[in-house]
């Protein structure tokens, strides 16, 4: 598997500033519609599409190390994806000095 970066930020301080007082914020990337949510002080970028029924994950909160599905509680792990015998598509971020990147993994046979 390979990884592409995609930049969705210029800086930290751009995130900071787009996401004010929020913990989450919808975001299109990769053509992907994704939620940012923001866990003390670690981000991260999940799938807005909860595994269980599909239902959106904009209301989703963090609780500890989990996501909670607004819609049925289900709690996935943030920093895996795993919970209840599912799995919530997640992406790494990365920050750097040219920006904010977050990381789709596709495969190639180069």
């Amino acid at each position: 598997m390979k990884t592409k970066w995609v930049r969705f930020f210029s800086s930290e301080e751009e995130l900071l500033e787009t996401l004010g007082k929020r913990n989450s914020l919808c975001l299109e990337l990769n053509g992907k519609n994704l939620i940012l949510l923001r866990n003390e002080d670690q981000f991260h970028l999940i799938k807005d599409k909860c595994p269980h029924q599909g239902l959106s994950m904009k209301e989703a909160k963090c609780e500890g190390n989990y996501v909670v599905c607004p819609f049925h509680q289900y709690r996935f792990s943030l920093e895996t994806g795993r919970g209840h015998g599912l799995y919530l598509d997640h992406y790494p971020i990365e920050f750097r000095e040219d920006g904010v990147f977050a990381g789709f993994e596709y495969f190639s046979i180069f």
